[in-house]
């Protein structure tokens, strides 16, 4: 069920969400996300203070924070291109990825821990801190502004998430199209 709500609302939003950013800043957007993600935690280490934490609240928490990331993904993917020089995209993003994943074995490390020492409601007030300190790295960096292209005038936005979704559809290997092929 974790799982589900971790993962299922970004993964439902995606596209609608990346249409979303594709109109407004980036750094708006991904402030926005982060102290999105950051309220609804801080909601959950006020719940835990006040007692037990049910099922309930902490599933909710996670699919808010899953909502946050459907808008903070696509922000940071799209501002990367702003800020790097094109013949060192290759190396931000093998650089971008070394770090994610060194932060993903570090945090569930420090959370292992930390866990025996502190309870869960400081170990999420950690994120909040967390969260806030890097909403104020990216208030403080210029982040340039894409070109705008004129759009269409049957432009809309349900209309633009599923041009979005008709382009990753024809990715070969993206999707199972059902058919065997044959040996």
């Amino acid at each position: 069920m974790a799982s589900l709500a971790g993962y299922l609302p970004s993964a439902l939003l995606g596209f609608v969400a990346g249409t979303l950013v594709d109109r407004m800043s980036r750094k708006a957007a991904m402030i926005g996300a982060d102290l999105f993600i950051a309220a609804v935690s801080l909601a959950l280490v006020f719940a835990a203070w006040s007692g037990d934490l049910p099922v309930w609240l902490v599933l909710t928490v996670l699919a808010l924070r899953s909502v946050g990331s459907a808008f903070h993904t696509p922000a940071i993917s799209t501002a990367a291109p702003l800020l790097v020089p094109a013949d060192q995209l290759t190396r931000c993003a093998g650089y971008t990825q070394s770090l994610q994943t060194i932060g993903y074995i570090a945090g569930t490390a420090l959370a292992g821990v930390l866990y025996p020492v502190w309870n869960v409601s400081a170990m999420v007030a950690l994120d909040v801190v967390g969260a806030v300190a890097a909403c104020l790295a990216v208030a403080v960096i210029r982040i340039p502004s894409m070109e705008k292209r004129p759009r269409p005038a049957k432009s809309g936005l349900l209309r633009e998430s599923k041009e979005g979704y008709d382009i990753l559809r024809r990715q070969k290997g993206v999707f199972f199209s059902g058919r065997r092929r044959s040996l």
